[in-house]
């Protein structure tokens, strides 16, 4: 009986051993499962660009936003101060530049014994795409804020018509361009032309 006894839980062991090397050994051939997802290739982007004045310099000027769309200069009128534009890049690597215009309001005269306060944001962002149209990369649109302010009431720091238009050449035309490349940040383009 003792013989019956160790052979049953021999047999026993062995199926449990069989069964357990059996499944250790099995194919790998069910997919690549375990292999990490190979990082996507950026193929297209979408450019964004935004730009934004206060009101106490909309009273004094008009500013438009001159950008460039797959190689063509384009112009876009602010809209109750603000425009925000998003361009598509059919493919990378791509360039985008971006410069305001500055034009002074007919017939509205500079207040000198007025507060001024001026306010002005301009800047873009990106993302990127694969070829399955599926989100690679991503910048969030970064203003960069230009902030002036006039107050006839300390010696010498109101408004006059030769501040506003020194404050116009300073930022007039002023024109950044960039390279978005299939991977990597954006690179500064020195010396662009439209």
């Amino acid at each position: 009986m003792k013989k019956n006894y160790f052979m049953t839980f021999a047999a026993i062991a062995m199926m449990a051993f069989a069964a357990v090397m059996m499944v250790s050994c099995g194919s790998d051939d069910d997919g690549d499962q375990n292999e990490p997802e190979k990082p996507s290739v950026a193929k297209t982007a979408t450019i964004n660009y935004v730009a934004e004045i206060n009101q106490d310099l909309s009273n004094l000027i008009e500013v438009e936003l001159i950008y460039l769309d797959n190689g063509e200069k384009k112009i876009a009128k602010l809209q109750n101060n603000r425009v925000e534009l998003a361009v598509k890049a059919p493919s990378l690597p791509a360039k985008f530049a971006y410069e305001l215009k500055l034009t002074r309001r007919n017939n509205v005269e500079v207040d000198t014994m007025a507060v001024y306060s001026f306010e002005m944001g301009i800047g873009t962002g990106y993302t990127t795409y694969d070829s399955n149209g599926k989100e690679v990369a991503q910048s969030a649109a970064k203003v960069t804020w230009q902030k002036s302010s006039y107050n006839p009431s300390k010696r010498n720091a109101g408004l006059t018509e030769e501040k506003l238009n020194k404050y116009m050449e300073r930022l007039n035309n002023k024109t950044y361009a960039y390279e978005l490349p299939v991977e990597g940040q954006p690179v500064l383009v020195e010396g662009f032309q439209w």
